[in-house]
């Protein structure tokens, strides 16, 4: 899973946004903001896995195991592909997402079989790529939603 890291302009934009609302709606504005851009990249990941794999098996163990996450002790976003543990017995299926993605070279079985080649597609690092700009857009929108809805309730 590829990291997505705010930009020094969008993070002082949101400092600014939460500077009069206490902790816990600090923290709801947050996560609101945050869930919205990891859904944009789910979403962009989902359609570029259709489109590439078209006519290809497998597709729908990959796109049943697309997910976002909410980390509340470091109030962080995830979205990706997680593994059984990670989620519960639903998410064992993406565990191949990193082939799919990234591809592999010539494989080989303990006994020497040869495996194949996966040729990579990069689906996953595409989504990111072209939906990091709607990202931060959706950070700013559901931090600046929810600090209006908090100023709502105040009047």
């Amino acid at each position: 899973m590829s990291g997505f890291v705010v930009d020094f302009e969008t993070q002082q934009l949101i400092d600014f946004l939460l500077a009069e609302a206490s902790k816990l709606e600090q923290k709801k504005a947050v996560k609101k903001g945050l869930m919205n851009a990891a859904r944009i990249f789910v979403a962009r990941g989902k359609l570029n896995l259709q489109t590439r794999l078209l006519g290809h098996g497998g597709v729908g163990n990959l796109m049943r195991a697309f997910r976002t996450k909410w980390r509340q002790k470091n109030l962080t976003a995830y979205a990706g592909f997680f593994r059984k543990g990670d989620l519960g017995a639903r998410a064992q299926f993406g565990n191949h997402a990193h082939l799919v993605d990234l591809g592999s070279g010539p494989r080989f079985t303990d006994s020497g079989a040869y495996q194949g080649v996966m040729p990579a597609n990069y689906f996953w690092h595409d989504a990111r790529f072209t939906e990091e700009k709607a990202a931060y857009e959706a950070i700013y929108d559901g931090v600046q939603e929810a600090i209006q809805r908090m100023q709502s309730r105040l009047n």
